[in-house]
């Protein structure tokens, strides 16, 4: 189906893997049905420049540039994920993202997300993590856009984080809750 301008929404209950490239270009595709799905492939979903909310409640794997210029994706429901490939969110328009299972943030995953302000990883052990994966983004080291983000990870790892190979360039940004306010959010 890639670059099939007229497909508007897809429902899949029962599929659980998308393929490389399978709605890549869908230009007017504003809605996604899809809550079974573990594994989306590489550039699955890129430039579906309609897309503005995705909800993935299985998915554990988002390959690399999977939703790469969906410049209209606003809102991301991914609580199972533990793998997100490089650019797999670049040039989207989210503003937060809850990442409670991540396990590895590949290369500029989500470079160039001007809006994204809020990333909370409140896993109990520190996620590998890619060159330059927030850069162009509030949560980038530098007065980008004139406003700064927060990475909110467990209080217990905040002084890891900072620390942490690559984590050190966003130590600016990595807050530390503790579980309270955690279970408060």
């Amino acid at each position: 189906l890639v670059n099939c301008s007229n497909l508007a929404s897809v429902s899949l209950p029962i599929v659980e893997q998308i393929d490389a490239f399978a709605f890549n270009g869908c230009s007017r595709l504003a809605s996604i049905y899809m809550p079974n799905v573990k594994s989306i492939g590489v550039n699955a979903f890129g430039r579906c420049s309609l897309l503005t909310e995705l909800s993935l409640p299985y998915v554990t794997n988002i390959a690399t540039s999977a939703f790469t210029n969906c410049s209209q994706l606003s809102q991301i429901s991914i609580p199972n994920v533990s793998y997100i490939g490089g650019s797999a969110f670049a040039y989207t328009i989210i503003s937060a993202i809850s990442l409670p299972n991540i396990s590895s943030l590949e290369n500029v995953a989500f470079v160039s997300c001007s809006k994204l302000e809020s990333v909370y990883i409140f896993t109990s052990y520190i996620p590998s993590v890619g060159n330059n994966v927030f850069r162009y983004t509030p949560l980038s080291d530098s007065s980008y856009l004139g406003y700064f983000g927060s990475i909110y990870v467990k209080e217990s790892l905040a002084d890891a984080f900072k620390s942490a190979l690559r984590w050190s360039l966003y130590s600016a940004r990595i807050v530390g809750l503790t579980d309270a306010e955690i279970a408060a959010l």
